[in-house]
């Protein structure tokens, strides 16, 4: 929950334009999903989080995720 609570709260987030906001939002339910299904769900988000700060400017690799959510098998 600190995870999040600091991605949401961190300046990139939070600079972020509203389509880039509403790309990430939409796909974190998926995520978390993902996240939830691993065997170790902390070390598996540990892990991702990451990846999705490195993307936060690039909201079309959030879009591209979100419609792909097979690619989120952690």
């Amino acid at each position: 929950m600190k995870r999040l609570h600091s991605l949401y709260h961190s300046r990139q987030v939070q600079s972020m334009q509203r389509i880039g906001f509403e790309r990430l939002d939409a796909l974190m339910p998926l995520l978390l999903d993902a996240v939830a299904d691993n065997e170790a769900p902390d070390t598996a988000l540990e892990r991702v989080q990451p990846l999705i700060e490195a993307v936060l400017r690039r909201t079309a690799y959030l879009a591209l995720l979100r419609e792909n959510p097979r690619r989120l098998s952690i």
